[in-house]
């Protein structure tokens, strides 16, 4: 299993979203499956921007 450690911040969301992209097409998901994984990547990265009030 891969692992990828990044900030929670705005600007590392494109790359947790094609990190977990390129798995997802190694196991030859689904698109459905796939738009629904990166919207929840984007509700995750907002929710946490604003629990911590991190800068945008």
């Amino acid at each position: 299993m891969k692992e990828l450690t990044l900030d929670a911040t705005i600007a590392n969301i494109d790359a947790v979203t094609d990190f977990v992209n390129a798995e997802l097409d190694a196991a030859d998901c689904p698109i459905k499956t796939r738009t629904q994984i990166d919207v929840a990547i984007d509700e995750l990265f907002v929710w946490n921007l604003r629990k911590t009030r991190s800068v945008w």
